[in-house]
């Protein structure tokens, strides 16, 4: 990512994950297809992982498919937080 395109990453990675509770709107579009964009990158940041799932379209079985693919790279390089991963037993 360029420098403009890290900065939107960096904010997006640091927003709390009940952003769209907090703000009343949800991850826009154009920042899911950012994080999709970079979704290789993202696997060495910790803090991706549950921000990363809400850019899956999960009625796409190709991007299901990347993305199980990708959650064993976050296993490999990076401990997500204990919040992180409880947001991920969520049912949202």
């Amino acid at each position: 990512p360029d420098s403009e395109e890290r900065k939107q990453i960096e904010a997006l990675l640091k927003a709390p994950w009940d952003w769209a509770d907090l703000t009343g709107t949800k991850m826009s579009p154009e920042h899911k297809q950012l994080l999709w964009r970079y979704r290789f990158a993202l696997t060495k940041e910790k803090a991706a992982l549950t921000k990363f799932f809400n850019c899956v379209d999960w009625a796409d079985q190709e991007e299901v498919e990347q993305a199980v693919e990708l959650t064993g790279e976050w296993e490999r390089q990076v401990s997500i937080d204990i919040n992180d991963a409880l947001q991920l037993l969520s049912a949202n």
